[in-house]
């Protein structure tokens, strides 16, 4: 698994990893690579099975926690997800980024588009490279059918983070609503 990671074969590594903690499951570090590798491929449900995993046989970690938090938010369980959002929001034990970040899903998954694009922003403000903010605010572009700036915002994330497979499809739903069927292909 971690050959193929340090190959760029993520979709691969993790099987393989999944495999080997199958047989070490209480190896940390393979949980952890594990954990990491699921959710940088988007595959939520797999990283959150990975990261409560994580924090029942380790510390609460709070970068775990956030994680954890995510992937409970993406994967649409937002009442998993809140009461644990608060909780690190109240104890403020994570980047003020990543805060922000959270901030914005949990009002993304509310319904409150103006004010998560609001903490999207202000994620990247504190952090430029956090690629699932610009995944977001090119989502929330896309769905007010600005897609030029969704174009904008998905570029970025790509380049932050070219393995995220959500961000090139946004792309290509972009290039495809602007007319260029040969861009969206690509």
């Amino acid at each position: 698994g971690k050959t193929l990671l340090a190959m760029e074969r993520p979709a691969m590594a993790l099987e393989h990893l999944e495999q080997a903690l199958g047989l070490k499951p209480g190896d940390v570090d393979l949980a952890t690579l594990a954990a990491d590798t699921a959710f940088s491929l988007g595959r939520y449900g797999d990283a959150a099975a990975n990261f409560e995993h994580l924090l029942r046989t380790r510390s609460q970690d709070p970068i775990f926690r956030g994680r954890l938090a995510t992937c409970y938010l993406l994967s649409g369980k937002l009442s998993d997800a809140e009461p644990l959002v608060q909780d690190l929001l109240q104890q403020e034990s994570l980047p003020p980024a990543e805060l922000e970040f959270l901030r914005g899903v949990l009002n993304y998954k509310k319904g409150s588009q103006r004010w998560a694009m609001r903490n999207f922003h202000d994620a990247l403000r504190l952090d430029s490279r956090h690629a699932l903010a610009e995944f977001f605010v090119g989502e929330l572009y896309a769905e007010w059918r600005r897609w030029r700036e969704a174009l904008e915002a998905y570029e970025r994330c790509i380049t932050l983070n070219p393995g995220m497979p959500a961000a090139h499809l946004g792309l290509s739903a972009c290039w495809q609503a602007l007319g260029d069927a040969t861009k969206a292909e690509t």
